[in-house]
Parts: C-alpha cells; sequence; structure tokens
C-alpha cells in the first residue's frame, strides 16, 4: 500500500483562505511565487482559479 503525500504547508505568512470562495477571481499573476499559487490550489483542489492549466497538479509553473 502506498502513502499518499500531504500537501505541502503554505508560505510562512502567506493565508490561502483569503483567496477561496470567490469564483475565477484570481490568476497566476497575482501571486508573488509558485508556492503562494500552490498554496491556494491546495486548499481548494477544484480549481475555481484555473492556477493548474494542464492539470498536473502543480499550479502556475511559470511563477518563481
Amino acid at each position: 500500500m502506498f502513502a499518499v503525500a500531504a500537501p505541502p504547508p503554505a508560505p510562512s505568512g502567506f493565508d490561502p483562505s483569503r483567496y477561496l470562495g470567490q469564483g475565477d477571481r484570481y490568476n497566476c499573476g497575482d501571486f508573488a511565487t509558485q508556492a503562494q499559487a500552490q498554496a491556494v490550489l491546495n486548499a481548494d483542489p477544484s480549481d475555481p482559479n484555473r492556477l493548474d492549466g494542464d492539470n498536473d497538479g502543480i499550479a502556475c509553473e511559470s511563477l518563481p
């Protein structure tokens, strides 16, 4: 049996919850880093903001 890895924690001082429940309001350019965008995707994997355009589980791959 394989263990499922937990999503990485949100970057220190970043609260992904403020980006949730607002539909498709945010884009990759609204985040300073890929880790911030990833935290939002991890918090809501249904991805209403479409941060994971290729559906590989990684948000905003072009961000630093």
